[in-house]
This record gives C-alpha cells, sequence and structure tokens, in this order.
C-alpha cells in the first residue's frame, strides 16, 4: 500500500504573507499546487527556475537575512483554510485521478466523457483548481476509472492531536 508523504514545506522571507496578499482565487490555486509538490507530484503549472545562479548570487551579494518558518507541516493549513482538510483529501483523490488518467493515456476528451463532465472541468482538475469537485464526486471518479474505494475508520495515531483523513494507494 503507498500512502503520500508529506514533505515539510518552509516559509522564507516574507513568502508566506507575500501569498495571502493576493486574490482568494490565486491563493486558492497556489494552496493546493503546493500541496501537491507536499505530496511528492509536480503540478501541471510548475515552471523551471532557469536564472538559479544569477539569482543566488544576487542574494549573496545583498547578505541579506531572511528568516525561515518551518511552517505547520500542511501548507493549507499554513494558509489559513477553513477547510483545509477537505482541501488536502481532494488535492490526494485528485493526484491519483490524475495519475490514472495519465496511465490509460485518456485524452481530457475522453476522461470527460467518461466522468460525465465537459473538457474544461477535466482540464481544471489536471491543473489541480478542484473548487468544482467536491471528495465524493472525486472518489466517484475513481470508481469509473475501475478503481475499488474503501473507507477504514480507526483509531487516530498518538503523534496526531486530532483524527486525520489519508489517502493510500494499494
Amino acid at each position: 500500500m503507498i500512502r503520500f508523504q508529506e514533505k515539510p514545506l518552509h516559509w522564507v522571507g516574507s513568502s508566506k504573507k507575500d501569498l495571502l496578499a493576493f486574490p482568494g482565487d490565486v491563493v486558492d490555486d497556489f494552496g493546493y499546487a503546493l500541496n501537491v509538490v507536499q505530496h511528492g507530484a509536480t503540478p501541471p503549472s510548475a515552471k523551471a527556475w532557469r536564472e538559479k545562479v544569477l539569482t543566488t548570487r544576487c542574494v549573496m551579494r545583498e547578505k541579506k537575512l531572511e528568516t525561515v518558518d518551518p511552517g505547520s507541516g500542511d501548507v493549507l493549513v499554513d494558509l489559513g483554510f477553513a477547510d483545509a482538510g477537505d482541501r488536502k483529501l481532494r488535492a490526494q483523490l485528485s493526484m491519483r485521478l490524475n495519475e490514472l488518467i495519465a496511465d490509460r493515456s485518456l485524452t481530457q476528451a475522453r476522461a470527460a466523457e467518461l466522468f460525465g463532465i465537459s473538457q474544461p472541468h477535466v482540464s481544471e482538475l489536471k491543473n489541480y483548481k478542484l473548487g468544482r469537485f467536491s471528495s465524493e464526486r472525486l472518489l466517484h471518479f475513481l470508481t469509473l476509472l475501475d478503481r475499488d474505494v474503501e473507507i477504514v475508520i480507526r483509531p487516530k495515531a498518538k503523534r496526531h492531536a486530532h483524527g486525520m483523513v489519508t489517502v493510500s494507494v494499494a
């Protein structure tokens, strides 16, 4: 069984404050994208940074010290989303859906037909713009891709203050 493992996230300088200053839909998109990265995947919207050396030199010349906030370990909680747990679940489910769509070499048009939604909505799913998708709807899409979904309820882990919802892939 494969379990999505979260990587640590560190907020450097004013990065968190700067992100939160953007409009809500931008923070929403970045939140999902950062959560995907935290789980070891790369969102399609990610772009390689080609000026790494130049940027490093500029920072070194400035000799500016930046504070580093280690964050909570959950970018969606750090960004203050009241429904961070549900957003995290939707991101994990959509990561698996996107893997299955790619594994089957489905076009967006074919996935749309299979799911009973429009192709632009499949594009939103692929790009982790998940506002229109509930967890239940994403679970339904998984079953349409010939996957069984099993929900297991067990006592919480001692290292967690509260119970958690996680996605494991068998």
